[in-house]
């Protein structure tokens, strides 16, 4: 045994949360940007500082020597000003890509085991990660760290003269408090909106994937009225909220102008008092303008730090949901021995067990068939030797190691799997069969020939390069299941798992089948097949029955079938003793009643 080498980094979940990990990461470069505002927002004074002098210094005593000094100096800070605004931006836009990139492998990860569980929407995933994205790289995060720094032109303006100072303060204050006003308001409406906005875009997707029952049937009015009822109810939900935060977003526009009019007001009465000059009223303006943006800012742009608040929540539990979980440990090649021991399985969401009590054991470069009527767990049964589901009780070992302790990858290049519904990813036929990967062309070929679909392929028009997905070849339900056959025998697995592999396929491709079959055992490599074809299930070495989630008989063909046929057994006879029923609690194995 040894680690696996090196990848994609991937996180540790006992230690600390990735999404918080990757916030300590961005730490230090959210500081930069936190401290970029405070010397923004001293080139900023520079502004309302210049038009204070230029007023009182240079139009009194008329002195062009120092206007352009005051000049020089004034545009020297808008030019630093501008680069800092560069710098900052290009921080945010770094933290956000750098960000995205780091969640890829595990969200990923999340979103696939997530569906497999039922536990995810792969759909609401991606949205999350856009979401945190772009609240990273947008302007609302900065319009935090600016309105911090706001307390600068509180400082200035009590400097100018109290009843300025005071006036700001209310202004912000003011400001701040219909920013509450708002979240408390609007943001749950706006929220619950978006979320089932999304459920409802989930649905339709859904079922959109079966459009060919929905043109044949007629459905597409139905469909559509569906679809139209729940976006109906999302939108009067939506606008709720946005009428609330419309108000709220009003009120902090008229309340600006107020803040304005107090502001001029107060100068007007200061400067016939004599207490401040010209130069002064000019520069308050700007400074209680300057003041009070990022608070507006805030305003406007609530909602998106509400929706960045429950996409970094919904991912927190995604990437942390124990099924998400990547480890890291190698082993060699699986010699083919299968260790099933006491499975039990509870589907989430589900009280009752759809598995209980499964054992067995297969030896190396021998076939078992499983058999049973629907909705008895067969291809669950499936997908917990392949390891994409855990199972809550029990394990299944590969080799004597837990498959659910096997890095995938790894794992994967030992095992050939061909689901109930074969499907095929975009992409020619060379990158389906070589798993999506730059494969030696001979090794595809060589699997295709194991699945006898090479003279298939040959026979389209582009051969191995044919494009299969939007604007390719149009392929059979046999070719698809003969071309996922070929996928599955790439790389020359110790043990190949077929879910009902004969389901679309004719007399001659379920002659291929049990030909490739025949050649899987006599290579050593352990095959196990659901299967209700007699003719497949006559290459088995052993039979076994499920019935409601339990083992009904586990023996030989002779032990098993009859049962099937409605008529008893015959006498039982030892099964191959590479093939055996562990004990398990509530299960019969061939030798039981």
């Amino acid at each position: 045994m040894k680690k696996a080498p090196p990848k994609q980094p991937t996180h540790n979940r006992a230690e600390v949360s990735l999404l918080t990990e990757l916030a300590q990461r961005c730490a230090p470069g959210l500081a930069a940007s936190f401290f970029a505002s405070f010397f923004t927002t001293l080139c900023m004074l520079a502004l309302p500082l210049y038009m204070f002098q230029t007023f009182d210094r240079v139009l009194g005593s008329g002195n062009q020597g120092t206007l352009i000094a005051l000049t020089t100096m004034a545009l020297g800070f808008m030019i630093v000003l501008g680069f800092l605004e560069y710098g900052r931006s290009r921080i945010h836009t770094i933290l956000s890509n750098w960000t995205y990139q780091r969640l890829q492998l595990d969200s990923l990860q999340a979103m696939v085991t997530g569906s497999l569980n039922g536990t995810a929407r792969p759909t609401e995933v991606l949205r999350d990660i856009n979401e945190l994205k772009r609240f990273v790289s947008g302007r609302y995060l900065i319009a935090a760290f600016e309105a911090v720094w706001s307390v600068l032109f509180i400082i200035v303006a009590f400097m100018l003269h109290p009843v300025f100072g005071l006036i700001t303060l209310f202004g912000i204050v003011g400001l701040a408090a219909l920013a509450i006003v708002n979240q408390m308001l609007a943001s749950k409406p706006v929220a619950d909106s978006i979320e089932a906005s999304a459920m409802s875009n989930a649905h339709l997707n859904a079922a959109l994937r079966n459009a060919e029952v929905i043109q044949g049937l007629g459905m597409v009015k139905t469909i559509a009225r569906r679809w139209h009822e729940a976006e109906e109810h999302n939108l009067k939900v939506g606008e709720r909220g946005i009428n609330r935060a419309a108000k709220v977003t009003s009120a902090s526009r008229s309340f600006r102008m107020v803040i304005q009019i107090l502001t001029l007001g107060a100068a007007a009465s200061l400067i016939l008092a004599g207490e401040v000059s010209p130069g002064v009223f000019l520069a308050i303006m700007v400074i209680m303008a300057r003041a009070l943006q990022p608070f507006e800012q805030l305003i406007d742009g609530w909602g998106q730090w509400v929706s960045a608040s429950r996409a970094y929540k919904r991912l927190e539990k995604a990437l942390n949901a124990p099924h998400a979980v990547m480890p890291e440990m190698i082993y060699p090649r699986p010699s083919g021995l299968i260790e099933v021991e006491r499975l039990v399985y509870i589907p989430p969401g589900v009280d009752s067990a759809v598995l209980r009590g499964i054992s067995f054991t297969v030896q190396p470069g021998q076939a078992l068939g499983i058999l049973g009527p629907s909705a008895a767990g067969k291809s669950t049964l499936l997908r917990l030797l392949l390891g994409i589901v855990r199972p809550n009780v029990g394990a299944v070992r590969f080799d004597g190691q837990d498959v659910n302790q096997w890095e995938r990858e790894d794992l994967g290049r030992y095992l050939g799997y061909v689901p109930q519904e074969p499907s095929l990813f975009e992409g020619t036929i060379r990158d389906n069969i070589g798993r999506m990967t730059d494969a030696d062309p001979m090794a595809v070929i060589d699997a295709a020939k194991r699945a006898d679909v090479h003279d298939i392929i040959g026979r389209l028009p582009g051969g191995y390069d044919s494009f299969i997905g939007q604007g390719g070849v149009v392929l059979t339900g046999g070719q698809k299941q003969r071309i996922a056959l070929a996928r599955a025998l790439f790389g020359r697995p110790s043990i190949m798992l077929l879910d009902e592999p004969d389901a679309n396929l004719d007399r001659e491709g379920e002659a291929a089948l049990k030909r490739t079959i025949r050649k899987l055992k006599h290579e050593g490599t352990t095959v196990i097949c659901v299967s209700h074809r007699r003719s497949v299930l006559d290459e088995m070495d052993a039979l076994l029955l499920l019935e409601t989630g339990s083992i009904r008989r586990f023996g030989t063909r002779e032990e098993v079938l009859p049962l099937i046929d409605g008529d008893k057994p015959k006498a039982a006879i030892a099964a191959k003793p590479a093939i055996r029923a562990l004990p398990a609690t509530g299960t019969d194995n061939a030798k039981g009643k």
